[in-house]
């Protein structure tokens, strides 16, 4: 299997978060609540692909913004980093 490129990672964590309607802040407090480490800077710089993702932290975000997807009645869910390939 090949791995996700980080465009794909990135396109779809901004497409995510964009439904989701969080802000960046609520974002990364959901982020480090999860076990996510790394300023909210770092976070921006992925979803604008300005800084790689890792699988972990691809996971992570996904998780976060998944979160807040489940209070929002047919909004798609995040697939995980081992669904993307």
């Amino acid at each position: 299997m090949t791995q996700p490129d980080q465009e794909t990672l990135r396109s779809t964590l901004a497409a995510g978060f964009q439904r989701s309607g969080l802000s960046l802040e609520e974002l990364w407090l959901a982020y480090l609540a999860i076990g996510g480490t790394g300023p909210p800077e770092q976070i921006l710089a992925q979803l604008q692909g300005d800084h790689p993702i890792t699988p972990v932290q691809y996971d992570l975000l996904a998780q976060s913004i998944n979160d807040q997807l489940n209070g929002q009645p047919g909004a798609p869910r995040l697939p995980s980093f081992e669904q993307l390939h």
